[in-house]
């Protein structure tokens, strides 16, 4: 099994429905005309318990808004994803905001998604 551990400067409120919660030491990379905000660990195989981790993909390269952009996360051991949130860019593709909702991977569960991040 092979784990990817993101780790760097960047910081993050998120909130996850009713839940509002911090994350620390991620990385944020630009890369072949794509943002990525990336926090945690993630596992390049299905585990029983997966950690902890969250992850904005977007076709961005400079400060504006961005439809259509990805958010993968698991949180205690519950997977989420959004494919068409929307990713707002400043300060130099430095710090931004994520907006959309999440679903859940195992249920049909809903919850709105708000983040504010900066690098």
């Amino acid at each position: 099994m092979s784990v990817l551990i993101y780790c760097g400067s960047a910081t993050a409120t998120v909130k996850m429905g009713s839940q509002t919660f911090t994350l620390k030491n991620g990385q944020c990379k630009k890369a072949a005309g794509n943002f990525y905000l990336s926090f945690g660990d993630v596992v390049t195989q299905q585990v029983k318990k997966a950690p902890d981790s969250f992850l904005v993909i977007a076709t961005a390269s400079k400060d504006g808004t961005y439809s259509g952009t990805t958010v993968m996360a698991t949180r205690s051991t519950h997977g989420w994803l959004a494919d068409s949130a929307k990713l707002t860019l400043t300060h130099g593709t430095k710090a931004g905001t994520v907006t959309g909702t999440l679903e859940s991977t195992q249920t049909n569960a809903k919850v709105a998604l708000h983040l504010t991040f900066s690098c």
